[in-house]
Protein backbone atom coordinates (compact mmCIF):
# COMPACT_ATOMS: atom_id res chain seq x y z
CA UNK A 1 0.00 0.00 0.00
CA UNK A 2 1.21 3.71 -0.91
CA UNK A 3 0.20 6.38 0.55
CA UNK A 4 -2.02 8.31 -2.00
CA UNK A 5 -3.48 11.38 0.05
CA UNK A 6 -2.82 13.81 2.63
CA UNK A 7 -4.18 16.05 4.20
CA UNK A 8 -4.46 18.01 8.07
CA UNK A 9 -7.05 15.10 8.86
CA UNK A 10 -6.53 12.51 7.30
CA UNK A 11 -3.65 10.11 5.31
CA UNK A 12 -5.36 8.02 2.53
CA UNK A 13 -3.21 4.68 1.79
CA UNK A 14 -4.11 2.37 -1.61
CA UNK A 15 -3.32 -0.27 -3.80
CA UNK A 16 -5.25 -0.86 -7.53
CA UNK A 17 -5.41 -3.21 -9.80
CA UNK A 18 -6.89 -5.03 -12.90
CA UNK A 19 -7.34 -8.58 -13.97
CA UNK A 20 -8.33 -10.21 -17.09
CA UNK A 21 -9.68 -13.34 -16.25
CA UNK A 22 -11.35 -15.39 -19.29
CA UNK A 23 -11.91 -12.28 -21.03
CA UNK A 24 -13.91 -10.64 -18.00
CA UNK A 25 -12.08 -7.68 -16.63
CA UNK A 26 -12.71 -6.59 -13.03
CA UNK A 27 -10.69 -3.79 -11.03
CA UNK A 28 -10.31 -2.81 -7.72
CA UNK A 29 -9.35 0.04 -5.05
CA UNK A 30 -8.30 -0.94 -1.69
CA UNK A 31 -6.72 0.47 1.40
CA UNK A 32 -7.27 2.69 4.62
CA UNK A 33 -8.49 5.66 5.25
CA UNK A 34 -5.62 7.14 8.62
CA UNK A 35 -7.81 9.97 10.68
CA UNK A 36 -5.66 12.47 13.02
CA UNK A 37 -6.65 10.40 16.24
CA UNK A 38 -4.91 7.65 14.15
CA UNK A 39 -8.29 5.66 14.08
CA UNK A 40 -7.88 3.25 10.87
CA UNK A 41 -11.31 2.57 8.39
CA UNK A 42 -10.62 0.45 5.39
CA UNK A 43 -12.00 0.23 2.07
CA UNK A 44 -12.39 -1.88 -1.05
CA UNK A 45 -14.08 -1.38 -4.45
CA UNK A 46 -14.34 -4.13 -6.63
CA UNK A 47 -15.99 -3.32 -10.09
CA UNK A 48 -16.59 -4.76 -13.65
CA UNK A 49 -14.88 -3.25 -16.35
CA UNK A 50 -17.13 -2.67 -19.74
CA UNK A 51 -14.90 -0.03 -21.27
CA UNK A 52 -11.04 1.47 -20.78
CA UNK A 53 -12.84 4.95 -19.24
CA UNK A 54 -14.33 2.52 -16.24
CA UNK A 55 -10.69 2.15 -14.78
CA UNK A 56 -10.16 5.14 -14.33
CA UNK A 57 -12.83 5.58 -12.18
CA UNK A 58 -11.73 3.20 -9.86
CA UNK A 59 -10.18 6.22 -7.51
CA UNK A 60 -13.13 8.88 -7.92
CA UNK A 61 -15.96 6.37 -7.44
CA UNK A 62 -13.87 5.41 -3.67
CA UNK A 63 -12.85 8.38 -2.35
CA UNK A 64 -16.74 10.19 -3.26
CA UNK A 65 -18.34 7.14 -1.03
CA UNK A 66 -15.75 8.25 1.28
CA UNK A 67 -16.93 11.30 1.21
CA UNK A 68 -21.00 9.96 1.43
CA UNK A 69 -19.94 8.02 4.20
CA UNK A 70 -17.86 10.95 6.16
CA UNK A 71 -15.26 9.15 6.65
CA UNK A 72 -13.15 11.55 4.43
Amino acid sequence: MLLSKQTTNIKIYTKSGLANINGERTGWYVGWVENSDCKIKTFALNIAISDDKAVSKRESLTLKRLEKLKII
